[in-house]
């Protein structure tokens, strides 16, 4: 399914996709990767070969659900020589966006500084967060390979 998405959207021929345990087996790449993204309940144990597989100043991306995972990924990243290690929530933040009408009153007319009547219904929109979030956060980490193992 991989290969076909990466063939539909045109860039087939600048992704390598292989189905191996990383964790224990690696890559199979030394020094070729320009990236590494990384979705996997025990990343940490990955980095190693990761760091294998990329070119220097290659980057790794990590997806993970947990702080727990997020820390022991960012010990196991600079362990292995990586640098510029930074880590984003992703959050699913919904909107509010409602429409309402305003009827009637007055305006400040910004060069008189006087009262103006505003004739008719006016249609006014209002945008804010929700104030309720169902759902999960999740954490990407981000990192730079800065040295050569």
């Amino acid at each position: 399914m991989a290969r076909a998405e990466f063939k539909r959207n045109g860039i087939s021929e600048n992704v390598t996709v292989t189905c191996t345990d990383v964790c224990k087996n690696g890559f199979g790449l030394k020094s070729e990767a320009d990236a590494v993204f990384l979705d996997l309940p025990s990343p940490w144990v990955a980095v190693p070969h990761a760091a294998e597989a990329l070119k220097l100043t290659g980057r790794v991306c990590s997806f993970s659900p947990c702080m727990e995972q997020v820390q022991k990924t960012c010990d196991a990243l600079r362990k292995c020589g990586f640098d510029q290690v930074c880590t984003i929530e992703t959050l699913l933040r919904p909107y509010q966006v409602q429409t309402f009408t305003c009827r009637g009153g007055a305006k400040t007319d910004v060069g008189t500084g006087s009262k103006v009547p505003v004739e008719g219904p006016k249609r006014r929109r209002l945008s804010r967060p929700e104030s309720k979030m169902r759902g999960h956060t999740s954490f990407l980490t981000f990192a730079t390979k800065c040295k050569e193992e």
